[in-house]
């Protein structure tokens, strides 16, 4: 399995895309807008001004590219972590206890699950890296992606026992059938329980289909990982599947992963709302529709188009 060296992250905006309202006094499109009426009235004022002080400004570039989404990759704080990570995850006969009791020791007392979280995404890309340039084996990632998976998951499930609210933001995180990289999707969803959301992993297999219907149907927003670049019709059928059994909600949908980010007209032709390479950035970018929602019903013009795209210029190819 290849991961991803992105160390920088910026905010691309998409091309700009005519939106109109469901009624015919305001339409906007290609920096052109007019209203029939001369202003607006005070709690039209009143709402944007709240819009754009509030969670149009959380998602601005400014406030996307902070240290966490670059990763820890560049950090020096971490780069012995990394590195000794790397190395403990290599071990032969490494146990998962053996692993956690590491983490522990290597991060500072007071890391939250998310720093751990990101310390193994670290691990990933930098064995990633080591792949590309023929100094770790197909066996190596092999073994270390298992394990790192295995490790996600302990931690996943220990984050999501403690959602103690029923009530709490649900999302579905889903790969297309044949999808074989999913340690990713893993991550993703184990920083979504880390931070209050509960969440479920499901593929696209025939015998799952009817699990993620049921998700899909709950769902308050929906990740899909794609890093496969020949599933690209499984990738349209999961999509109008997830998007029908999602129907009522209509939640926003955000894709990632290397095909993804090879992709990206395509996807914003398909609808998808939000394009990230790092699963840090999808949770926040996910924290920031949920906090638009609060301000915008989701029948607005803004779900209903394509948002921004947020992707690392300089990622090589996978």
């Amino acid at each position: 399995m290849r991961t991803n060296n992105t160390p920088d992250l910026q905010v691309i905006a998409a091309d700009t895309h005519d939106i109109r309202s469901g009624g015919d006094d305001l339409q906007a499109g290609h920096g052109s807008k007019h209203r029939r009426q001369g202003r607006l009235s005070v709690g039209e004022q009143d709402r944007l001004r709240r819009l754009i002080e509030g969670p149009v400004a959380a998602m601005t570039a400014g406030y996307l590219t902070i240290d966490l989404d670059q990763g820890l990759d560049r950090d020096p704080n971490f780069e012995l972590a990394i590195h000794t990570t790397r190395d403990k995850i290599l071990e032969p006969h490494m146990r998962l206890s053996s692993l956690r009791e590491h983490l522990v020791s290597c991060l500072p007392q007071d890391a939250s699950p998310i720093i751990t979280l990101l310390l193994l995404e670290a691990v990933a890309r930098q064995l990633g890296r080591e792949w590309l340039q023929d100094q770790a084996s197909i066996v190596d990632v092999s073994i270390a992606s298992a394990r790192l998976q295995n490790c996600i998951q302990a931690i996943a499930l220990e984050e999501s026992a403690k959602i103690q609210s029923r009530n709490a933001h649900f999302v579905l995180i889903c790969l297309p059938e044949g999808e074989k990289h999913s340690l990713m999707p893993y991550l993703t969803g184990a920083l979504f329980a880390a931070s209050g959301w509960h969440h479920e992993v499901c593929t696209y297999e025939s015998d799952a289909r009817a699990d993620l219907h049921d998700a899909a149907s709950r769902a308050d927003l929906i990740c899909i990982g794609w890093c496969d670049s020949q599933l690209k019709s499984n990738l349209k059928r999961l999509i109008s599947d997830v998007r029908l059994h999602s129907a009522p909600k209509r939640p926003p949908i955000i894709a990632g992963g290397a095909a993804a980010l090879d992709t990206v007209d395509f996807l914003v032709g398909m609808g998808i709302d939000s394009i990230c390479d790092s699963a840090y950035s999808a949770l926040k970018v996910s924290e920031n529709f949920k906090n638009l929602e609060k301000v915008l019903p989701i029948s607005s013009p803004f779900f209903n188009a394509p948002g921004s795209i947020i992707r690392r210029t300089d990622r090589p190819a996978p």
